[in-house]
């Protein structure tokens, strides 16, 4: 298996479901228990919000995807976790609900000590499904 520079299990072509999907649990099983855990809460939680989304890739990380398009994607790395909401326009809007987390144009940094608040999560979801909805 290839790994990132992290030493994660990055997953190869082989690692895909039978949708050509990027097998989370394959991502997963190379963290920490503890990275694994608060990112299996973080797909729990996408699952809930959005039944209808799949698992695959996009830029480079694990992502939900609905229609089609990247839904949510994450990431573990060195230092802490990572959120990818794939939309500017989402992390802004939610942006007030996550004052102390590590915030940039695209991503939404958090620890397994803590985690996104799961109706956080439930909103950026329901944002990106709008979003994608309308294009």
């Amino acid at each position: 298996m290839l790994g990132d520079q992290y030493g994660h299990d990055a997953g190869t072509a082989g690692d895909r479901n039978e949708q050509g999907g990027f097998v989370f649990d394959e991502y997963l099983s190379g963290l920490s228990d503890e990275e694994r855990q608060a990112l299996q809460a973080v797909i729990d939680e996408v699952s809930a919000a959005a039944p209808q989304a799949t698992e695959g890739r996009s830029y480079g990380v694990p992502a939900f995807r609905y229609k089609g398009k990247p839904l949510l994607g994450f990431a573990a790395t060195k230092d802490h976790l990572s959120l990818y909401p794939f939309s500017p326009q989402v992390l802004e809007a939610v942006q007030a609900e996550l004052d102390g987390y590590g915030l940039s144009k695209g991503s939404i940094r958090f620890t397994v000590d803590r985690p996104i608040p799961a109706q956080v999560l439930a909103e950026m979801v329901g944002r990106r499904m709008r979003e994608i909805d309308g294009e």
